[in-house]
């Protein structure tokens, strides 16, 4: 699936992507500590420029946040494993019912 979608984007649009999603990414670290919300960072174990490590120092930056490493993948987390990255978001929010819910995991 992935490989067709590379192949049907033109050179020009895939070029924009890169640009603004790693060339020109905006560095958020000092804004960490201001997300009161739950937050969630995931990360690949396969992936140099955003480790588990990296995730876990963000998750401990906010206010209200965890980390999950995310095994055998590389870019597309959710693309490559999407069991895995159902179950982190799952576990989370288990974890992080919003406002009067209670607790999820007993449901």
């Amino acid at each position: 699936m992935l490989d067709t979608a590379l192949a049907r984007t033109e050179r020009h649009s895939l070029a924009r992507a890169v640009r603004s999603f790693i060339v020109g990414r905006t560095d958020v670290t000092d804004a960490l500590a201001s997300i009161a919300a739950p937050a969630l960072f995931l990360a690949s174990d396969d992936r140099g420029e955003w480790s588990p490590e990296d995730a876990v120092r963000s998750a401990h930056a906010a206010q209200n946040a965890r980390s999950a490493a995310i095994p055998n993948a590389r870019t597309l987390l959710a693309v490559e494993q999407p069991t895995a990255v159902a179950g982190a978001i799952h576990d989370f929010w288990a974890e992080n019912p919003p406002p009067g819910e209670g607790s999820r995991a007993s449901r």
